[in-house]
């Protein structure tokens, strides 16, 4: 309403413990991602079958998604994300460990990959719904937010992977510094987590089916997360071909991706207080098909890092817009679609770099990037079907 004030947003130690664990998710996908191409050499197999890395990380997150209800139910949404740290850092060890084998290496970072995806998974969307719950009609303020912090660190991840790939000490260390933030995010629980955001589970959500509004947003959604992941493991790929760099810093350049998330989901947040979501989405879709023409046509590298950071910029606000629709639309049931939104996005995740690396195979991978922008279009015809789909003024009352 006009005449009502905005509403001020209260950061405290939930919010702390959910945007921290973001922030965890972050650091690992985006490690995980551009050390793909890395295991790939090390291992000496095909994209195909180092593709395989990201189905398996996507599984554990679809599995995650799909007993997120049950386990919450069942142990509550702190012993949950107490159960996921442990989970990354069995699987981050795993990864490490299994790719130095010299026999079975590739079955030992296959089973590492997907007890990563599930533990991230099952810690992240918990996270999310607790911040959900915490802030309600700030949901998509909170979520963007939390999601540029943990833009923010997943900026550096990437460059720290590939400073330690170029040198002696190969990728390693940089995804084993995930345990600090692991530790952190334990710390932060510990704090918070007899608030009520973390202890009330309506048991009553688990059966109930979500409405058909939920559906378009959600594949949409898909959409644009197959995008996300397919950029971020694939264009170190991309550039090494266009542009005849050396892996190392190939592999850092998905920094300049991240760098754009980072800066659209700072803007977004801000804007998302005032500014219909469904508005904001569209145009981020716009944004991001932008930057793929420029990525995709440049054999400059400063071209090419500015295509990177317009796509990220673009992709900024598509997952925190697009979550907090969705589980606006759910009308309450908080936990049940944020867990059903995980197990799309965790098929997506697996999907995107999969079918990227499969159609590179076969054409080669600058003409398997036309995958990116099949994908924006199909998210916003997709968006734009969904009529329903309710604003997210959460300025206003």
């Amino acid at each position: 309403m006009g005449g009502t004030k905005p509403k001020v947003m209260q950061r405290d130690g939930v919010t702390a413990t959910g945007y921290l664990m973001l922030a965890t998710f972050g650091w690992l996908i985006y490690t995980f991602g551009p050390a793909i191409p890395l295991i790939r050499d090390g291992l000496e197999i095909s994209r195909t079958l180092a593709s395989l890395h990201s189905v398996t990380f996507a599984i554990g997150i679809v599995v995650a998604g799909l007993a997120a209800s049950l386990t919450i139910r069942r142990i509550g949404r702190a012993s949950t994300l107490r159960l996921g740290l442990l989970l990354v850092l069995l699987g981050v060890v795993g990864l490490s460990i299994g790719s130095l084998l010299s026999v079975g290496a590739l079955f030992v970072t296959l089973a590492a990959a997907g007890t990563a995806g599930l533990g991230g998974a099952l810690a992240n969307n918990t996270a999310i719904a607790v911040l959900s719950d915490h802030h309600g009609d700030l949901s998509p303020t909170v979520l963007s937010e939390g999601n540029a912090l943990a833009s923010g660190i997943g900026l550096i991840a990437p460059l720290a992977l590939g400073l330690a790939a170029a040198s002696i000490l190969t990728w390693r260390p940089a995804m084993l510094a995930i345990f600090l933030l692991l530790g952190l995010v334990a710390w932060l629980l510990s704090k918070s987590s007899s608030s009520q955001a973390f202890t009330v589970v309506p048991a009553a959500q688990t059966s109930e089916r979500l409405p058909s509004d939920y559906w378009p947003m959600w594949f949409a959604l898909i959409a644009c997360i197959m995008v996300e992941f397919s950029v971020v493991a694939w264009s170190p790929d991309l550039v090494r071909d266009r542009l005849e760099l050396g892996p190392g810093i190939a592999s850092a350049l998905p920094s300049a991706f991240l760098a754009g998330m980072f800066i659209g989901r700072v803007a977004v947040a801000r804007l998302s207080l005032d500014t219909d979501a469904k508005r904001l989405f569209l145009a981020s879709l716009g944004l991001a098909l932008i930057g793929w023409v420029l990525l995709w046509a440049t054999t400059v590298v400063w071209l090419a890092l500015l295509g990177l950071a317009l796509t990220g910029l673009g992709a900024a606000g598509q997952f925190p817009l697009g979550s907090a629709l969705l589980i606006r639309t759910a009308k309450g049931n908080t936990d049940r679609a944020v867990g059903v939104m995980a197990a799309g996005l965790g098929a997506a995740a697996g999907a995107g770099p999969f079918v990227l690396a499969s159609l590179a195979d076969g054409l080669g991978i600058y003409l398997a990037f036309l995958m990116v922008p099949a994908c924006l279009i199909a998210a916003a015809v997709l968006s734009m079907v969904s009529t329903t789909a309710p604003k997210t003024e959460s300025g206003h009352s």
